[in-house]
């Protein structure tokens, strides 16, 4: 690993900490289903906050309300063809990882 202040790559981040948020957002999902995160997720959100537990908790917060409020996993194939059909959205090809790429106009949407 890395150590602090140097130049090198981030340190992935230590099972403990991972089990630690997830633990967290386990006893959080008892009384807020939304808040339950996997360990990848939190593996990630750690990594992007170069192992700072605090701040991957607030992101992780941050992202919970966001997932209540939108809903994602709801979103339907027919409210998708619907945002295309109204120019929101358009089909740009494929990454280098073959994933579909989509242009998104953000003016175009509901205020």
């Amino acid at each position: 690993p890395a150590q602090q202040g140097s130049s090198g790559p981030t340190p992935s981040p230590g099972a403990a900490q991972v089990d630690a948020l997830v633990a967290h957002f386990e006893r959080r999902a008892t009384w807020d289903p939304d808040a339950r995160m996997d360990r990848s997720t939190c593996r990630r959100f750690l990594a992007a906050r170069k192992g700072d537990m605090q701040a991957a908790s607030a992101m992780l917060e941050r992202y919970a309300r966001w997932r209540a409020s939108v809903r994602p996993a709801e979103i339907t194939p027919s409210e998708v063809r619907r945002e295309f059909a109204s120019r929101k959205v358009y089909a740009h090809g494929t990454d280098r990882n073959r994933r579909g790429v989509a242009w998104v106009f953000v003016d175009r949407h509901d205020k």
